[in-house]
């Protein structure tokens, strides 16, 4: 009609001057173009009748829009099926096939789908105003099924194979230059602590005998031999915990007890054997043995705990640290070391790296045996000199922060000026110095005074 030119001319409603729009010919040719792409691509229909002999209306598909709608009904299972009807529909489908069921009875009866094993949990009408007429629904719970097994194929590719064992050794070889460079960076801050310590030392005009001292323990015990041996009351059960661990014989045994002498002065005997002998792992001996004996002041218990600790965790330093130099050994030497400190392998594990892994995994008491028999057969391992000399005499060695004393009275002072102006500039804060647990703070009279200082020291 309007290729042709056969439309009316412009046309305005009853009985007023407004133009209809549908009477211009570009217009109506739009709107016919527009309705023809809606015929060809009709929207998506709001419901979809699902009876097979749906023939009382022109489409199965409905749309609220639908000049002729008279509405429709839609039924749910719990498995989220939806089955819709034209009303009449409906009302054939009940007559046929269900003898005019009630609608409200079909809830919880199979649903409508097949091969769907829900049952019907919703009913929902609607009228021909395309409003929700009436809604019946039974509350369901789906029955869950157990959850399949998963069954990991092995992996059959020698490509694929080959590529998961290169991703091990490398992942391997990362953790391994991690572990690397944690032990440098803390060897660092330990070197960067023992020269504060040593310039600490320097201002305030202590001596540097003990720096230059190999062994901080055997100075430890040297200089607390007092405190020691009046610390110590049950020296009979010292006695057997120092020959099962060698650190004793029974000649030397013979020789302490020599004239019938009395516990404490045999306990003098045998500080002073210990500090003659100067054996780094006799001396640790000595100390962790003191721990397993009753009877032992509960400040010097204290103070041999806190020893004990540092010792430990320098254990596990020390393998993490010097686990490469371990891992260049031979395993022959290795496994008897390991044999002496009760250390047990895993089957088929007696290669170097098994072992520095057994030893990052067992207790930190048992590592620490491991180092003491290193050193005591420290010629059969050269290449570990200088590991051993730096955990004996830097590791080992524990430290502590003290205190600058300072007046008390400036120190009230400063603190009354502050609240009186606040608006002064805040005082710098009072310095820290790191010494050693091993230095002394104070004159001869004061450890008369008190046993036990605050500073770590007997």
């Amino acid at each position: 009609m309007v290729n042709r030119k056969i439309v009316p001319g412009i046309l305005t409603w009853p009985k007023t001057a407004v133009i209809i729009e549908e009477t211009d010919s570009g217009r109506l040719k739009i709107a016919l173009e527009e309705y023809i792409v809606k015929c060809r691509f009709p929207p998506k229909s709001d419901a979809i009748c699902r009876y097979q002999h749906c023939q009382g209306h022109p489409k199965v598909q409905i749309y609220f829009s639908d000049p002729d709608f008279k509405g429709f009904i839609r039924v749910m299972c719990y498995l989220k099926c939806h089955v819709e009807y034209h009303i009449n529909c409906w009302k054939k489908l009940k007559a046929i096939a269900f003898e005019d069921k009630n609608d409200k009875d079909f809830l919880r009866s199979a649903c409508f789908t097949p091969d769907c094993g829900g049952k019907i949990s919703k009913i929902v009408i609607f009228s021909s105003k395309g409003l929700m007429k009436c809604e019946f629904e039974a509350k369901m719970v789906r029955d869950t099924e157990p959850p399949k097994a998963v069954i990991k194929q092995k992996c059959s590719s020698a490509f694929k194979l080959r590529f998961k064992e290169e991703r091990k050794l490398k992942r391997k070889q990362s953790r391994k230059e991690a572990s690397r460079i944690i032990a440098e960076r803390q060897a660092k801050e330990s070197h960067a602590n023992i020269g504060k310590c040593e310039e600490a030392n320097f201002k305030m005009g202590l001596s540097p005998s003990r720096s230059a001292h190999r062994d901080w323990m055997l100075q430890l015990v040297s200089e607390n031999q007092e405190q020691l041996q009046s610390g110590v009351q049950d020296f009979s059960g010292l006695l057997p915990e120092l020959l099962s661990s060698h650190v004793l014989s029974e000649e030397d045994s013979a020789a302490i007890f020599a004239g019938a002498c009395e516990a404490q002065e045999a306990m003098g005997r045998l500080l002073d054997l210990i500090v003659h002998r100067n054996n780094r792992v006799q001396t640790r001996l000595f100390l962790y043995a003191l721990t397993k004996c009753q009877g032992v002041d509960n400040k010097l218990l204290e103070w041999i705990n806190r020893l004990n600790n540092t010792s430990l965790k320098a254990a596990e330093l020390f393998v993490l640290r010097y686990s490469h130099c371990i891992e260049r050994l031979d395993a022959g030497p290795l496994l008897e070391v390991l044999d002496e400190a009760g250390i047990i392998l895993p089957p088929e594990s007696h290669g170097t790296e098994h072992i520095v892994e057994t030893l990052k995994i067992v207790s930190p008491v048992n590592t620490r045996t491991f180092i003491w028999i290193l050193e005591k057969n420290r010629e059969n391992f050269p290449s570990l000199h200088n590991a051993l000399d730096e955990y004996f005499n830097v590791m080992d060695a524990p430290f502590i922060a003290l205190k600058k004393q300072e007046n008390e009275e400036l120190s009230n002072i400063g603190l009354k000026s502050k609240i009186r102006n606040r608006k002064k500039k805040l005082k710098d804060p009072k310095p820290f110095h790191v010494l050693s647990s091993i230095f002394n703070t104070g004159g001869r009279e004061e450890e008369d005074e008190e046993i036990f200082s605050d500073d770590g020291n007997l």
